[in-house]
């Protein structure tokens, strides 16, 4: 892997080690771990280079970790009843509850809003059925009391109105040469080839190196991005394909879940602009 200062604040390694890795290459992380004792050493350790952290045990009465730590934190809750027994302390630490369970029903997220803690579905929308998604979304985007996060929706909304460039492959943590997964062995380029041990590179515990797997020369989200024009033509002409890339395709080869999600999405946030741009016109009356 070449070093190249020009880029290396645009890579995130996504840790599912709790081995330090001291290499200049490691400038942002994010920490993946079902331990808390051991994510709270991993913080400690690569301090301000830790952008988020995902929590996959149980849940306590507290997160050590959480204490000191500002930024996102996701849970990975395997059931309501964890939820709602630890509330408080997800309340109150400002977590992000990412279900494990199937979300069957829009009452399963409002359940947990209702507690005030913000929901981040990112990883159940390709899983679940469109009517209730997009419930949910109707539910974050037009409840009168709703007023903390429900994700991915309420950063794709945020991106609309600021302008900020934000697509599906980033909230995903994938993009060719952008993100990287890492385990006690090796680093690979997508979140589930570290299952099968299907490296890019391998680590050199003695010197901290990252070796090239011989045969690994090709990045396959790379190939799969150059083949986007010529396999999915009608993607290049769609107004959210600045957003999706093809997201859709590549998840589950069709993207009409996704054009909807967006379709409501940019709606909303025209009619806030246009609410703020009336607002801004109207005369004040004089004190």
């Amino acid at each position: 892997m070449k070093k190249n200062a020009a880029h290396k604040n645009e890579r995130v390694f996504v840790l599912n080690t709790s081995r330090f890795i001291q290499n200049p290459m490691i400038q942002q992380v994010i920490l993946v771990n079902h331990n808390a004792r051991t994510l709270e050493q991993s913080i400690n350790k690569y301090r301000n280079k830790v952008r988020q952290v995902h929590y996959h045990g149980k849940l306590r009465d507290s997160l050590d970790f959480k204490t000191n730590f500002k930024k996102v934190v996701k849970v990975f809750a395997a059931a309501k009843e964890e939820i709602i027994r630890h509330a408080k302390m997800l309340r109150e630490q400002k977590c992000y509850i990412c279900p494990q369970y199937p979300v069957e029903k829009v009452e399963d997220i409002s359940l947990i809003t209702s507690m005030g803690i913000a929901v981040d579905l990112l990883y159940q929308i390709d899983h679940m059925g469109k009517a209730v998604i997009l419930k949910i979304l109707d539910l974050y985007l037009h409840h009168p009391s709703l007023d903390i996060p429900v994700e991915p929706f309420h950063s794709i909304l945020v991106s609309k109105l600021k302008k900020t460039r934000l697509h599906l492959w980033n909230l995903h943590l994938m993009f060719p040469g952008g993100f990287f997964y890492v385990d006690d062995t090796g680093i690979t380029e997508e979140p589930g080839k570290l299952i099968n041990k299907d490296y890019l590179f391998l680590i050199d515990w003695k010197s901290y190196e990252f070796k090239r797997v011989k045969g690994k020369t090709q990045n396959s989200l790379k190939q799969y991005f150059e083949a986007i024009p010529g396999k999915h033509p009608q993607c290049v002409s769609c107004e959210h394909f600045h957003f999706c890339f093809s997201w859709g395709k590549y998840k589950k080869d069709t993207c009409f879940l996704w054009r909807e999600i967006l379709d409501k999405l940019q709606g909303s946030a025209r009619e806030i602009k246009d609410k703020m741009s009336n607002s801004s016109h109207m005369p004040h009356k004089s004190v």
